[in-house]
């Protein structure tokens, strides 16, 4: 059976000439770049700011003339009268954005490439790229899982290096909290020391439900504002034992799988999101906000993401503290699930779903004769 490809022989510059994957909510743009990969990762619900009443109040009372005025074929003066009435206020709305970018990067890739290659196969939903390097060829593998809600990503080397790479979420320039993820239950303190710290002292008049830390406002109390040049200061909550909050305890006991992640609040009053990225592997450590692995012949990496978008639309927006508690609750099921499940198993199941979307090709005849059609869709 023949395969239908996208077919790159150089890695991506940009988004638009990278490899699309998705699975109608997570969705990722494959550039196959060599030391240091860039995925473009989207969720279908995050978009910035709080959700706003735009209706414009003089619509319904100027719908009837505008009506008549095209009926009577005045159409320059409706059109005139429909920008004012018909329109939202205010005009635009809040942009949808990006969810981060997941970073791969990897340790002895010096050098230059031979044989590079990177191919989207439309029949399976699956990106793959391959290429030497010093006496080694490496091999990944990319697609998203409908079922289990990931990304996986599944890298192999074999020859004179071994995979030594590390992985990390982030958001430029959007993003607010970086670091390790630790589901509620844990007997460890659920937030980094930045983030706890933050949550203290952050609280806003302006949103009694939720701490903002972008700006500051007159009736604000200059003791509970951080500025701008110390919001990456690793400070402890007032009246708490320190020892209680050292980074090696986080970093270390946190999770039984090192999880990094990246998560805040998509503008003052805006939806919460939240993402975590995995290396499936026992040998897997965190350092910073970021999880690496050492000398591994293969590694498989996971990535979810998710915000409280259903909550904020529903009006039980929660405040960042509960947020950040359910979606890591979420995220870490959907991490543990796949990790439990193993890349062959995902892999099957996702092949098994694909297999419902291939059943129709279309094929369309430029000229008259032409005995080789050529392939539209399929």
């Amino acid at each position: 059976m023949k395969r239908y490809e996208i077919y790159m022989n150089k890695p991506a510059r940009k988004w638009d000439d990278g490899l699309p994957l998705g699975n109608g909510c997570l969705g990722a743009m494959v550039l196959g770049r060599l030391k240091e990969e860039t995925i473009f990762i989207n969720e279908e619900t995050l978009c910035y700011g709080p959700a706003r009443e735009r209706e414009n109040p003089d619509a319904l009372k100027h719908l009837g003339e505008i009506r008549e005025l095209l009926l009577e074929g005045k159409v320059e003066k409706a059109a005139f009268l429909a920008k004012m009435a018909l329109t939202s206020t205010p005009k635009y709305n809040n942009p949808y954005q990006p969810v981060g970018d997941l970073r791969l990067c990897f340790l002895n890739h010096s050098g230059r490439e031979r044989e590079y290659e990177a191919r989207l196969c439309l029949d399976e939903a699956i990106a793959r790229l391959h290429y030497e390097l010093d006496e080694t060829r490496y091999e990944r593998e990319h697609f998203i899982s409908e079922a289990y809600q990931v990304l996986a990503v599944r890298i192999r080397a074999k020859g004179k290096h071994k995979i030594t790479m590390s992985a990390n979420i982030s958001r430029k320039p959007f993003e607010e909290f970086t670091g390790v993820l630790v589901p509620p239950g844990a007997d460890t303190p659920l937030y980094s020391t930045r983030y706890l710290r933050q949550l203290h002292v952050c609280k806003s008049s302006r949103s009694p439900t939720a701490p903002s830390i972008h700006r500051r406002t007159p009736d604000t109390d200059s003791r509970h504002y951080i500025p701008t040049y110390l919001r990456r200061e690793a400070l402890v909550p007032p009246d708490t034992d320190s020892r209680h909050y050292t980074s090696t305890h986080l970093r270390r006991e946190a999770v039984p799988s090192a999880t990094a992640g990246n998560w805040g609040e998509n503008g003052v009053g805006g939806m919460h999101y939240l993402s975590g990225v995995r290396i499936a592997s026992e040998r897997a450590k965190i350092m910073g906000d970021a999880v690496y692995l050492e000398d591994a012949e293969e590694a498989v990496v996971y990535l979810a993401a998710g915000t409280d978008y259903l909550d904020c639309l529903n009006g039980n927006r929660k405040d960042s503290k509960e947020a950040y508690e359910d979606l890591c609750r979420v995220i870490s099921e959907r991490l543990d699930a796949a990790e439990a499940a193993g890349y062959e198993e995902i892999r099957r199941r996702h092949l098994e779903d694909i297999g419902c979307y291939t059943g129709i090709s279309v094929w369309i005849y430029t000229e008259p004769g032409k005995k080789k059609p050529q392939l539209l869709n399929c």
